[in-house]
């Protein structure tokens, strides 16, 4: 499924991530790769739910990020910029490396 996420075949990729995820396998690479999938399908309301699992799992920026652009894509723009701001407002409270 990854192989064919990275070759773009959406389709046949959806198809095996499904088939994974009705396995039972639910981890993050797992979601990330279903929503993936399901987004280069043009199904974006159907990859919302599993990329929202992911981060509500691991609230990392790039998630978040990847998150609040689908959001926008739907048209719910109050919810990615709630997520752009909880970016911003992390790269603010992380230490700054300063040069010696």
């Amino acid at each position: 499924a990854d192989l064919l996420l990275e070759k773009r075949v959406y389709r046949n990729s959806e198809r095996q991530y499904k088939a994974a995820y009705a396995k039972g396998l639910r981890d993050d690479a797992l979601l990330l790769g279903l929503a993936g999938a399901l987004h280069g399908n043009g199904k974006l309301k159907e990859a919302l739910p599993y990329l929202e699992d992911v981060y509500h799992r691991q609230p990392t920026d790039r998630i978040a990020l990847e998150l609040a652009r689908l959001h926008k894509k739907l048209g719910h723009n109050a919810r990615a910029l709630e997520l752009l701001e909880s970016i911003e407002g992390s790269a603010k409270s992380k230490p700054s490396k300063s040069r010696a």
